[in-house]
């Protein structure tokens, strides 16, 4: 049938041997199947001799001998992908590609809201045997001695370069530094371990911002500069105004016309002279001292040590207190003309006080002695007895010599007195004891008593030898006392006896003044007995105990 032209018009299609091949009435050719779903639909091996052209091609398994080509890309059947031109460009998951010179780099999320790349192993760039986390060049060593033409990179931040690093500026420590050219640094720190045991410039100017450290050897020439700190133990041909600051100036004379400022010691086996002031940052200063525990400390072996302050013109002062300038908050130990004054510019008191450190015996007193003869002129002991012109007082007061007071003078207790009393006495109070004689008579040749006389005996005898005056009663010479009361009369006969006055104008007895009013005032307790001249009945009345009674006339 092969020769024969055959023409088929089958409305409803045509099948031969219904396994093989059919044609459905959609037009459908179906080779191996009797329901076909496509165009062709070929169940089995498809032999295409020539050239098949196929618009879309689905493939689950193809075979292909020789080469497969698709355009610009061949498939060969080594299984090589190669374009006659272009890049061939996959998409898609590349997981499984293997041999591939990528093969090290892996694809990390690190959460961040961007995908990441890194690198398992190291990273090679113009080398293929890659010894650092980055290395560009170089040989497989990772030493300095040994590693050549290249640069590489560890993983924890070293870089080691073998050829030159040139950069805008550098930043970060530099200890590890070596080998640098000092020719190129401008500046910097150069570290003492890195100098030199002796510096050796033989010509040219050496300058120093500043000079720290021990100077041992010659200066020649001149030094200038504002501050030399340090210790020179000789210093010759300093001119103008040096500001010289030591550590220990050691000197045997120094002679300042400005102030002499040192935070350390200032020693001198001369004098210093300054006509300033003269601080210290310690606020100690030690003459004879070196180590002084004081503000002031002078300290002297085999002679005196001695304090002079000394104005030519004015008051020689030394101040003491709480403020400045001799405030009111301050003392004065001050000379002025010819006199030393002790001057407290406060409120408060002067005191001396003896023995105030630890206990102890024979403790010493306040004296005053003339400095002329050495004479002790005032003595005040420890326990508070004070002589004049006595050495040892065993009294408060003790006075050797007359004494004389201008004012009056008050004794809480007896006075004795050894020798002769001549003194005009009034006695404004009363005598509660008896005059201090063991015999003989007191003479007292005035005594006014203005209240009463109280005895301890109950008697009182007057004596006038001399009466005058307007008075009733005018005792002139002598008080005797007895066991009754004369007037007049140094043996009364009575309990009062008046019958020892003179003849005279005065020669009576004046009884008490009372008025009717006055009289009932009066305290006639035991009182029986008492007379009184009535003024209000110009008439004598005693008392009887009980009521008055008027004395009348026949």
């Amino acid at each position: 049938m092969a020769n024969i032209r055959k023409s088929f018009n089958f409305r409803n299609g045509v099948q031969v041997d219904e396994d093989n091949l059919i044609v459905n009435s959609n037009g459908l050719v179906g080779v191996g199947t009797t329901v076909p779903t496509e165009s062709l639909d070929v169940r089995g091996t498809l032999k295409v001799v020539g050239v098949a052209t196929v618009q879309d091609a689905f493939i689950g398994v193809g075979t292909v001998q020789n080469k497969l080509s698709v355009g610009i890309v061949s498939i060969t059947e080594d299984g090589y992908i190669q374009a006659s031109s272009g890049i061939v460009t996959f998409t898609g998951d590349g997981s499984n590609l293997t041999n591939i010179p990528t093969s090290q780099w892996t694809d990390i999320d690190a959460g961040l809201g961007f995908t990441s790349i890194y690198n398992t192993g190291n990273v090679g760039v113009q080398t293929v045997d890659p010894r650092f986390a980055f290395q560009v060049g170089g040989n497989p060593v990772t030493t300095q001695v040994g590693f050549s033409s290249g640069v590489g990179i560890n993983s924890v931040g070293d870089i080691l370069a073998t050829g030159i690093v040139t950069a805008a500026s550098f930043s970060g420590k530099g200890g590890s530094l070596i080998e640098l050219d000092a020719d190129n640094i401008s500046g910097g720190t150069l570290g003492l371990g890195r100098l030199p045991d002796n510096l050796n410039k033989p010509t040219g100017i050496a300058t120093f911002q500043s000079f720290v450290g021990a100077l041992t050897g010659n200066v020649f020439g001149d030094v200038t500069g504002s501050s030399i700190i340090g210790i020179a133990s000789t210093a010759r041909g300093l001119t103008g105004t040096p500001d010289i600051q030591v550590g220990f100036l050691t000197a045997t004379r120094v002679a300042l016309t400005g102030d002499l400022r040192s935070t350390a010691d200032i020693k001198a086996v001369g004098s210093i002279d300054a006509t300033n002031d003269i601080t210290t940052s310690s606020g100690k200063v030690g003459i004879g001292s070196t180590m002084p525990d004081s503000q002031l400390e002078v300290v002297t072996t085999g002679s005196n040590a001695t304090i002079e302050v000394v104005s030519n013109t004015n008051n020689a002062r030394i101040a003491i207190g709480q403020s400045i300038g001799v405030g009111n908050s301050s003392a004065i130990l001050q000379y002025n003309s010819k006199k030393l004054e002790f001057i407290n510019n406060d409120t408060g008191s002067v005191d001396t006080i003896i023995h105030d450190g630890q206990p102890g015996v024979s403790t010493g007193n306040f004296r005053w002695i003339y400095g002329q003869s050495n004479t002790e002129r005032m003595t005040l002991t420890y326990d508070g007895n004070l002589g004049i012109s006595d050495t040892s007082p065993e009294h408060r007061l003790s006075v050797g010599g007359a004494s004389t007071f201008t004012g009056a003078a008050y004794f809480n207790d007896d006075v004795t007195i050894d020798g002769t009393l001549n003194a005009s006495i009034v006695i404004d109070g009363e005598i509660t004891n008896s005059l201090n004689i063991t015999s003989g008579v007191s003479t007292i040749f005035d005594l006014d008593i203005t209240s009463k006389i109280t005895t301890a005996n109950g008697a009182i005898g007057l004596r006038t030898d001399d009466i005058s005056g307007n008075a009733a009663l005018d005792v002139t010479q002598g008080i005797a006392l007895f066991q009754t009361v004369g007037v007049g009369s140094t043996a009364p006969r009575a309990a009062a006896d008046f019958s020892g006055g003179t003849s005279g104008t005065s020669n009576f007895v004046i009884l008490p003044n009372v008025s009717n009013a006055e009289r009932t005032g009066l305290n006639t307790t035991n009182a029986a007995g008492a007379l009184i001249f009535n003024t209000d009945t110009n008439k004598l009345q005693f008392y009887t105990g009980s009521a008055w009674e008027t004395v009348t006339s026949s």
